[in-house]
Formats: structure tokens, sequence, C-alpha cells
């Protein structure tokens, strides 16, 4: 707590009931209350939060919406988050690879302490206030001779527009997990049957209508 919260000088920290912090989770709401009362800091604690899911009604934890994106629910995970689940980063070069096999991408460096799952994705590339159609990669490119680091990749259906800088993604559907391919050309063949089913999968669900924090109804793509 001194070396985490209290640099950031709260006026008010918020948790939840079930909040827990230290080695092992071995701090909870009475320790963090006393340190809060000693620091001068309002705590808030809040109740159990439920939300329709799916399934049924799902405790709202972070627990249960990273359990929702490693399974490719990400209809259900972004009714916990309140807002549509999404990952992306600033484009950088790539080798080439995707335009050479007729599947040309977008490129960015995936963090590796967020959460994300691996294979492929369809789902929406959004760019200022457009919204495209687009299928997207997070793996480790197995089948790719050199490959092996981790990278995210995302090819938008049709004509992208140029000058795109940075990779919004909002991921509708898991299509397939990562995996390693006989040859670069079976490869090739099954990203192509990727596309065709992200196009199917795409034309029964609804585009995500984004709002950034600032209010502006725009994704910084430039």
């Amino acid at each position: 707590l001194e070396r985490c919260i209290r640099p950031l000088q709260p006026l008010s920290v918020t948790v939840g009931e079930g909040f827990r912090f230290g080695r092992d989770g071995s701090g909870g709401i009475t320790e963090l209350r006393r340190w809060c009362a000693r620091s001068g800091i309002v705590l808030l604690v809040v109740g159990e939060v439920r939300a329709a899911a799916g399934d049924g009604m799902n405790r709202v934890s972070a627990s249960r919406i990273r359990a929702l994106v490693r399974a490719g629910r990400f209809t259900d995970a972004a009714v916990l988050l309140g807002r549509p689940y999404q990952l992306g980063g600033s484009v950088v070069p790539g080798q080439g690879i995707g335009r050479t096999l007729g599947v040309p991408t977008l490129n960015w460096h995936p963090p590796t302490d967020v959460l994300q799952p691996r294979g492929v994705m369809a789902g929406h590339l959004v760019c200022a206030r457009t919204v495209l159609p687009a299928v997207a990669y997070v793996g480790s490119r197995p089948t790719i001779p050199g490959g092996g680091g981790l990278v995210g990749e995302v090819h938008v259906i049709g004509r992208p527009p140029a000058g795109i800088r940075r990779v919004l993604f909002h991921p509708a559907a898991l299509l397939r997990r990562d995996r390693r391919f006989g040859s670069v050309r079976e490869l090739q063949r099954q990203m192509l049957r990727d596309i065709a089913r992200a196009r199917a999968v795409l034309r029964r669900r609804t585009a995500p209508h984004p709002v950034f924090p600032s209010g502006r109804e725009a994704a910084p793509c430039r």
C-alpha cells in the first residue's frame, strides 16, 4: 500500500467487498480500512454486483471477466465490463508475410501483461468514425520460420483506409486457437477459410459503437 497507493496521493479508494491484497492475498478490507484511516483516505467498499451474461446472472469480477475473455465469449465479457472488450496498439512494421500470402495485415506488439486470447478472431477495427470488418490474430506464428515471439496482426476485410497508425480491435468471436500447420501453404488456405468464416459471423453481429473517455466517439487511429 505504501509503495503502490500512497505515491498516487488519492483522496479516496474504491474496492469490491472481496478485495484482497498483499502476499497470497493476506490483506483484506479490515487491514485496508485501518491503513486508509491512518492515511486520511476515504475508503468506499462496493457490494456484489451481478449482470445477466450468456448463461445467467454472473458476479461482476475481474476473474470472471478474464475467464470469459479466455473462452472467447467477448459479448458476455462486454456486459460485465460495461463496454466492448478491445485490444490493439500502435502499428509497427511487419515482415510483409501476410501480403505475400494475399492477406495483408496491420501489425502491433501485444503487451505481455494484458489478457488477450491467443488465436484468430472475427471482429471490427475502429478508426475515427469508421468501423471496419476485420480478422485479428494474436500468437507466436508457429508455422512461420523464425517465429516465436508474441505478435498481433489484423486484416481488414475489404479495402482498408490508408495511413492507419493505431489498431483498436473489438473481437466478436474466437474463430480458432493458435496452432502449427504443416506448411505455409496450408496456413494460407486456412487464413482464407478464416476470412470467409469471419464474414459470415460478422453479418450476424452488430458493429460496436465505441465511446472513449473524452466523450468523443472516435478512435485514435492516426
